[in-house]
């Protein structure tokens, strides 16, 4: 049996394999062992959190089987007053890799379940869930869960908060989700779920049966059909009610003014038709109504809106409205303050006379006005696509910018910038230089009740937030005001910072565990603003330095015997082993544990390495030669027998991909060929190790050479030039291959530069390849990418396009101006140049936000530059230009560039120019500034919001 056990391992490609599990033996044994003497907490709940950690990929790290879950305080485990069963388990963006296992229904006691922002874990939502009958929250949110909903879900009738937003669950909603009556928040918005929506007059039940729910989220779907009558009936208590970016036709039922406590109601961007029903005057309570983007048969603005008093926000964008609009609209009760009617037909004059006190945004852009009437000076009006702004662009661009607020004001002059990439100052900590490494989560508003977040009080925002986190029952420690910075990112997005106490520079584990399991318990609440989900990014704590030694010492007789047991096991298998050692060992197969065998990957001139070679190259990843560390794990220098040079990527355990994944990559980096893209020699995929060799970039990346790091003297056509090479680059992976391929985390820190300071874009683990017809048809994908160069439309719907690499290009240009990182000190380089463009045009720009560095530079070119940057970053996609377009942009600064350094770079050859030679030039250059292309046309006036 031993023989025959040890030869298949074997055969499956290593000797070291039967080591490991040898070891993987030894341990468990002696686990095992001391739990039987020494475990406090139930048996059944131990050995579920062992299932559970052994297919999340030994996460979380902390967690020590030597001890017992409820006496030691495990990582995320809280359990009952008498330390024998887990009650609430919550590891939130603790890197959970693999699935969710049936063991966790044998965790029969849990009351809370809170296991998002976990990227890497997918699968299905297993039907054993269904045990956890007290189970009263749970949320598995901004994960990669697949398959359907199971219909066991209605077996969780405590329930009274299920969140599973933003993963790839596809598949009807089960009826039986109505069975749930105490659920009072139901979020599946932006997954792939499918079909019409259960109905208790079609099925055994429905979502109408959903008694106490008050906030249903099923946005950002593909669910069809009618919407069912019986949704609103006044037997719901509903207060948000969000059905966009779905396919639901048919009429909005009469029974809609039933909702009689609804106050936000998005049925836009669907395929509604028939009338707007007038008796949604009735729903008194009703403060932000999106219509827009459906099929309306109505033409014009209905009537009735005029006489709604307690509306803030109408949007009825892409509705087919035509004809003229009366002014009474604007006249509408004393709290409306946004009107959004852009692409549709209005003719006529734009007539604001009538204006209440309270509007402060009316966005009309992409109509046919000719004229404009306003005697209420403090409205922020977006005309632009209009007739009108063809004759009077300035006065459009003023009407443009009336509500753009400045930044908050944050003194942290007295700080200079030597935080690490992963530590920055408090700016509300006025002359305190100490870095911290704050939690950071993304604040995605589902909904407005105001035009913007970025006209809120964003103190008022942030004393919200610590009141909410300080309201939680989980934690013991309260959270200052001082503690908590909010920046804007997007109108709808905010980036909230939590920053440790001043006398900590780190959160500890265990306690930023707490903040954001309150965060995500749903005890922040924006009333005034509309409902939130949260997204939590990087690491705001070291792992490694909570990492405890312990000594075999105090170890209880049953783990010694366990230990020694496990050794003479161990010994007895090298033995057995020894006598195969002769035998080849083979390459590393593509299967991983419980995985199908994905097939070896199809390569075109890429090397399978050895493990044993790689090794070789990097003298055993000697830290000699380590030359750079990230999120993905370390990058070591080494050289092959040849004696070229390469750098070699060595995937951290935090960041492994599936075999299919990894396969995926390098098929992908093997297949394309340019000089902008960063070159593969080969990969290693062995013993659980994923490696990629590249060629050597002896230069470091941008973000390096930007940041002061390299020796490197980002002068102005430098930088031109690494925009142009990374440009071009891009453009080769939108267009040039087949299928196209969205690269996904463009940023500085992916774009090299080789020995002659030529820019290559590298590392393609998040690639995507593109739909024949991108633009028009877009990627369902979930969210990836790095904070501060990801597309905000692809962050809020998962569609991921083109244009998406377009936004994160144009966070580059960006910083290729300022010098900056996106996120910086809390500031949000977008808005931060945005705000200074519109307040102070290039003048505010230079003074504020030019990298000092950068001390020569054609400022007609630089404007030039930053309105490029500006376009591309717009929130819309539609309004940014393609990549093909902005690298033409870039060429013509370049040409630019070129010819002013010949005129102005004080030695050319002749430096007695003849008057015509220089005529010409001069002609020349402005020809380049003039020259004709419809891309041109899309950044000669840009005003960014």
């Amino acid at each position: 049996m031993i023989r025959h056990w040890l030869g298949s391992a074997i055969s499956r490609g290593s000797i070291c394999a039967l080591f490991r599990g040898a070891v993987v033996h030894m341990l468990i044994m002696a686990s095992l062992c001391s739990r039987q003497v020494e475990s406090l907490t139930s048996s059944e709940d131990v050995n579920a959190l062992r299932a559970l950690h052994s297919a999340w990929g030994r996460n979380p790290s902390s967690w020590d089987f030597n001890t017992d879950p409820c006496e030691s305080l495990w990582l995320g485990v809280l359990c009952d007053a008498s330390n024998t069963t887990v009650t609430q388990l919550f590891l939130i963006n603790q890197g959970l890799s693999g699935t969710l296992t049936s063991a966790i229904g044998d965790l029969r006691n849990l009351t809370n379940l809170d296991l998002s922002s976990n990227l890497k874990l997918g699968g299905s939502i297993p039907k054993e869930i269904s045990n956890l009958v007290l189970l009263q929250k749970l949320f598995i949110q901004f994960c990669n869960l697949s398959g359907q909903i199971p219909l066991e879900i209605g077996s969780l009738t405590s329930l009274q908060y299920l969140g599973l937003t933003q993963n790839s669950l596809s598949g009807p909603l089960p009826d039986t989700i109505g069975l749930l009556s105490k659920l009072s928040w139901l979020d599946v918005s932006s997954n792939q779920l499918n079909g019409s929506l259960p109905d208790s007059l079609t099925s055994q039940s429905g979502i109408n049966n959903l008694s106490n729910g008050q906030h249903l989220y099923l946005q950002n779907n593909l669910f069809s059909g009618n919407i069912p009558e019986s949704i609103f009936n006044t037997s719901m208590q509903l207060i948000d009610l969000l059905l966009h970016k779905n396919n639901f036709s048919g009429d909005i039922p009469s029974t809609v003014e039933g909702l009689i406590h609804i106050e936000i109601l998005r049925l836009d961007l669907n395929q509604l038709s028939g009338p707007i029903p007038s008796n949604l005057r009735n729903i008194t309570n009703l403060t932000a109504l999106y219509l827009g983007s459906n099929s309306f048969t109505d033409s014009r603005v209905p009537s009735w809106i005029s006489s709604h008093e307690n509306l803030r926000l109408l949007s009825m964008d892409s509705s087919h409205l035509t004809g003229n609009l009366s002014a009474d609209i604007f006249s509408l009760g004393p709290n409306l303050s946004t009107v959004s009617l852009a692409s549709n037909n209005f003719t006529g004059s734009l007539n604001l006379s009538l204006a209440n006190a309270a509007l402060l945004l009316v966005n009309v852009t992409n109509n046919n006005f000719t004229s404009f009437v306003n005697s209420n000076h403090t409205v922020e009006v977006i005309l632009h696509g209009n007739p009108f702004c063809s004759v009077n662009q300035t006065r459009c661009d003023e009407l443009d910018n009336l509500q753009s607020s400045p930044p908050v004001s944050r003194n942290t002059s007295l700080c200079s910038n030597s935080c690490s990439d992963n530590s920055t100052f408090n700016p509300k900590l006025s002359g305190n230089c100490q870095c911290f490494r704050p939690l950071n989560a993304i604040v995605n508003f589902l909904a407005l009740k105001i035009p913007s977040l970025e006209i809120y009080n964003l103190t008022l925002m942030e004393e919200q937030f610590a009141v909410g986190l300080n309201r939680s029952t989980v934690k013991s420690f309260a959270i200052a005001g001082s503690q908590i910075v909010i920046e804007p990112i997007t109108p709808t997005q905010a980036l909230v910072s939590i920053f440790p106490p001043t006398n900590y520079a780190t959160w500890s584990v265990n306690d930023a565990a707490l903040i954001l399991y309150a965060i995500n318990n749903k005890e922040i609440l924006f009333p005034s603003i509309g409902p939130t989900v949260c997204a939590f990014i990087g690491d705001p704590y070291n792992t490694v330095a909570i990492a405890n030694s312990r000594s075999t010492n105090g170890l209880s007789t049953g783990a010694k015997v366990g230990i020694a047991m496990a050794v003479i096991f161990f010994v007895i298998a090298m033995i057995i082993a020894s006598l195969y050692a002769v035998r080849e060992k083979k390459r590393a197969t593509w299967i991983e544990a419980g995985e199908i065998d994905t097939g070896s990957p199809k390569l075109m001139a890429a090397h399978w390495f050895s493990l044993q070679e790689i090794r070789k190259c990097t003298d055993n990843f000697s830290q000699s030669n380590e030359i750079g560390e990230g999120g993905y794990g370390k990058v070591y220098k080494g050289y092959l027998p040849t004696g070229q040079k390469i750098a070699i990527k060595r995937a951290g355990s935090d960041s492994l991909q599936s075999a299919a994944e990894f396969k995926f990559e390098i098929e992908l980096l093997s297949s394309v060929h340019h000089h902008n893209l960063v070159g593969l020699i080969g990969f290693c995929f062995e013993e659980g190790e994923q490696i990629l060799v590249y060629e050597f970039m002896p230069n470091g990346t941008l973000r390096e050479s930007l940041s002061g790091a390299t020796d490197i003297q980002m002068d102005w056509q430098r930088r031109i030039s690494v925009a142009l090479n990374a440009a071009r680059g891009i453009v080769y992976l939108h267009t040039g291959v087949n299928p196209q391929v969205i690269h996904r985390d463009i940023k500085s820190s992916n774009i090299f530069l080789d020995d002659r300071l030529f820019a290559k874009v590298a590392d393609f683990g998040l690639s995507k390849l593109a739909p024949v017809d991108n633009d028009s048809t877009p990627l369902s994908s979930q969210v990836k990418g790095t904070m501060g160069y990801l597309d905000p439309d692809y962050f809020l719907t998962n569609r991921l396009t083109h244009k998406s690499d377009v936004y994160s290009f144009g966070v580059v240009l960006l910083e290729l101006i300022t010098g900056r990182p996106p996120i910086q000190g809390g500031k949000y380089v977008v808005r931060e140049i945005r705000t200074a463009y519109a307040q102070g045009g290039m003048e505010q720009v230079v003074k504020s936000m030019v990298d000092p560095k950068l001390k020569d530079y054609p400022l007609e070119a630089l404007e030039k530059l930053v309105k490029l940057a500006l376009v591309s970053v717009e929130d819309n996609p539609q309004r940014r230009p393609t990549m093909t377009e902005v690298m033409k942009e870039v060429e013509s600064l370049s040409e630019v560039t070129s010819i002013k350094s010949d005129v102005q770079g004080g030695k050319p050859k002749n430096t007695h120019l003849e008057e015509g030679t220089k005529a010409h030039m001069r002609q020349k250059l402005a020809n380049l500034f003039q020259h004709s292309g419809n891309y041109t046309a899309m950044f000669a006036n840009v005003q960014p919001k």
